[in-house]
């Protein structure tokens, strides 16, 4: 596959195109002075004398989408890598249609954006989910009383995707000082990862929510929620990966998974979508230790002096402890600043009600429900930002919820509760277009599925979504930081005016009376404008059944799952359901259940892959990938 510096060009010119996907602007090559074609990962799409786009056009293995020209073999006059293994350097000439060699890279350097450079550093030029340079956080989880067991207090580990033909050593560190002390780096763990394997790493527990204070002892339900500790785990290896983290990785009742993004993938500006807690409230008289939930929004500073504003759509609970920053109580729309530095991680909670339970009723009426979703993150360095819940629970505020055959409202109870958790994606790397699969179905009623929560949270006031599904839901209008929650049985379409982020979430196992399986877990739905050619993930061995659902064109993606075409004889128990069209292409949905172990997806065309697990009491879920380009620049 060519790597060139046209790749980099193509990106930034669609990012600053991008408001012209529903309105064309000035280009000289149109008859129309008010039109502009674009590029995008969905290929060359020609704007036409009316302001539409015609549908896109793929471009070949060995061409690159220039918005000028359509799809062409190299940028003009620029350099660009090719050759039998695409690393040389060639120049391209004036027309685009040819190059001339400057250089073959070493045996040990890759050829990237026109120039020879170290695998790790090519990584840096492509912002996605494969690097070399990581962050992971041992999240909050649940600790209850009203069992033995203690999820927080579970393995968590990372898994390490190594796709190349070489192995790869991860290193993992920690900082042992405390906040305000220099940084003593001390080292984790040390492992080889084998060429095209994909390997888990256990890693020492290191809350967050002060329960381990400062690099101290484990005290179960011992924090203060909001907590600023030394406590984030650096990730470096010496090849391109993929990272995963399990939180935690076997069963247990609350478990969960993220896609770990690189720091070249990382922003300044990011909106929460969180969820709201099972048990948002302590009640007068019931006294449960875990109670009430809280959800959490976690900042980790991969750089020293980093400012960060915090403008929150809940109120934050104040730190205590040994808390390295003082974070005071913020109301519902305040604003929280401090700084942080490399290794600190600031996880801010919940600040949720105690006392009767009619009093317990207004306040989550009142939008004290644990979530955090329309938080806005402000930083002046790249931060890495995840958001998550203790135990989650409910529809979200869903309306359009359709029980199961007998279900009996007054003595059915939605449960049970589950850990959320997720890396976000950087506002900068939101998009407009969405291929939206439904999980896995846990069902085994003959005539009844159940169906996922759906929520999209706008950038910019005033954005227009439109799907494929029946009225209300398609279409609807979403402001900035402002949510809308819906339940979706099939997978669907959806396209925007301006960009927006869309998360899925898994509906509570007793909901499900007829399979009675999985539990509430949170996925975020990169935009097709992000999805990749290539993935590898694997799948763990602790789990009952696992799934991977890919989200792809009908037709030319010719995607092979462990090297076996989706449609060849082999995978002939792969079920198919249509999801719909983005941009004139159709797109469909596939689900295959999966062994444990390492896994590979390829294809000609970008497609979205997503990952499911289910147990009696629990799930994961996480992206198997994506872009992480800037599409939607802050200006």
């Amino acid at each position: 596959m060519r790597m060139a510096r046209y790749d980099a060009l193509a990106f930034v010119v669609l990012a600053f195109s991008a408001p012209a996907i529903t309105s064309c602007g000035p280009a000289a090559r149109d008859s129309n002075p008010n039109c502009t074609s674009v590029c995008s990962a969905l290929g060359f799409q020609q704007c036409r004398e009316d302001g539409s786009f015609e549908p896109p056009v793929a471009c070949g293995p060995d061409e690159v989408c220039d918005p000028e020209r359509g799809c062409v073999v190299c940028v003009p006059d620029s350099l660009y890598c090719y050759g039998p293994t695409a690393n040389d350097v060639f120049r391209c000439n004036s027309e685009g249609t040819d190059g001339t060699l400057v250089e073959s890279c070493g045996a040990d350097d890759v050829c990237s954006n026109g120039d020879c450079k170290t695998p790790c550093e090519a990584a840096l030029d492509r912002p996605s989910n494969v690097g070399c340079d990581f962050w992971a956080v041992d999240l909050d989880n649940e600790a209850s009383n009203l069992s033995s067991a203690n999820a927080a207090a579970q393995q968590m580990a990372i898994v390490v995707a190594n796709n190349n033909e070489y192995p790869v050593t991860v290193t993992v560190t920690k900082n042992a000082a405390r906040i305000g002390q220099p940084v003593n780096e001390q080292v984790v763990s040390t492992t080889s990862v084998p060429p095209r394997v994909a390997q888990r790493i256990d890693l020492p527990q290191r809350e967050v929510d002060g329960a381990m204070g400062q690099n101290a002892t484990y005290t179960r339900n011992g924090g203060s929620g909001t907590f600023v500790s030394p406590h984030g785990y650096h990730v470096v290896t010496t090849g391109p990966v993929v990272v995963y983290q399990f939180n935690p990785i076997v069963q247990q009742f609350s478990n969960d998974a993220s896609t770990l993004i690189p720091i070249q993938a990382l922003g300044s500006d990011y909106i929460a979508v969180g969820f709201q807690t099972a048990n948002p409230c302590a009640i007068d008289g019931f006294t449960v230790e875990g109670i009430p939930d809280h959800g959490a929004i976690t900042i980790v500073a991969p750089y020293d002096d980093t400012n960060v504003t915090v403008t929150t759509s809940h109120a934050i609970m104040p730190s205590g402890g040994d808390s390295g920053v003082m974070i005071p109580a913020t109301p519902k729309g305040g604003i929280v600043n401090f700084k942080l530095g490399r290794y600190m991680v600031a996880n801010l909670e919940t600040q949720q009600f105690s006392g009767s339970a009619a009093g317990c009723s207004s306040a989550v009426n009142g939008g004290q429900n644990g979530d955090f979703t329309g938080t806005y993150i402000k930083s002046d360095k790249p931060v890495v930002v995840f958001t998550a819940s203790e135990r989650g629970l409910g529809f979200g505020g869903a309306t359009n919820v359709e029980y199961p055959p007998g279900w009996d409202m007054a003595n059915d109870r939605i449960c049970c509760t589950d850990h959320l958790e997720e890396q976000l994606l950087p506002v900068t790397a939101l998009g407009r277009e969405f291929a939206i699969a439904r999980s896995p179905i846990r069902s085994t009623h003959p005539s009844w599925i159940e169906q996922d929560i759906i929520r999209v949270v706008g950038s910019a006031d005033g954005t227009t979504v439109t799907t494929n599904l029946p009225a209300p839901y398609n279409q609807f209008t979403v402001n900035a930081r402002e949510q809308k929650t819906f339940m979706a049985r099939t997978g669907f379409t959806m396209s925007a005016d301006r960009a927006i982020q869309v998360a899925q979430y898994l509906v509570p196992q007793h909901f499900i009376k007829q399979g009675f399986t999985g539990d509430p877990s949170q996925l975020i739905i990169p935009a097709a404008e992000q999805h990749r050619k290539d993935y590898v993930f694997l799948v763990p061995s602790t789990f009952q059944s696992n799934y991977a659902v890919f989200a792809k064109p009908v037709t030319g993606a010719n995607i092979k799952l462990d090297g076996m075409l989706l449609d060849s004889q082999e995978l002939s128990s792969c079920k198919k359901a249509p999801i719909g069209p983005i941009a004139g292409v159709e797109y469909e949905q596939v689900t295959c259940l999966l062994p444990e172990g390492r896994h590979t997806a390829s294809g000609d065309l970008p497609f979205g892959l997503s990952v499911y697990g289910y147990y009696s009491v629990g799930s994961y879920a996480f992206v198997g990938g994506s872009d992480v380009k800037i599409i939607n620049p802050i200006l």
